[in-house]
């Protein structure tokens, strides 16, 4: 027999530790069939699921689109969509890309800010032009 706490517990309270080989059975069956219910209740994913459906045409055009617009799956692409369209904001395509953009300007500002003086120019200078060239390879996918 296994020595899980909770279930030699489970068994102890229902005086089955000395109990036949069938009834441990029975009651071990009891006890999971209780803590799935249990977890289930505590710990279940409090979503629904949604499976919608497309001709292979239209498929093959969703495909395009989510890659067009930087996804690696057609379903991320519908899954950002609806969130963007329920909470009212906008899709972002390639929304990666320009986060990336902006870390890179943040540097750059934040070195020509620090105490009024720009303290490594190179390093600005880096900054600047890697976030210049995100932006515009981003430009031309469009």
């Amino acid at each position: 027999m296994t020595r899980s706490k909770a279930l030699w517990q489970y068994l102890s309270l229902r005086n089955l530790l000395e109990a036949s080989e069938e009834d441990i059975a029975q009651a071990k069956k009891e006890y999971r069939k209780e803590y799935k219910k249990q977890w289930k209740k505590e710990k279940g994913l409090p979503h629904k699921e949604l499976r919608p459906s497309f001709s292979i045409k239209e498929f093959e055009q969703l495909k395009r689109f989510s890659a067009d617009a930087g996804f690696d799956t057609p379903t991320g692409f519908i899954k950002e969509l609806v969130k963007t369209t329920i909470s009212g904001k906008s899709t972002i395509p390639h929304r990666e890309q320009l986060m990336l953009s902006l870390q890179y300007l943040s540097m750059a500002l934040n070195n020509i800010l620090q105490n009024g003086v720009v303290t490594d120019m190179k390093q600005l200078e880096n900054h600047l032009t890697i976030a210049e060239d995100i932006l515009i390879s981003y430009i031309q996918e469009k």
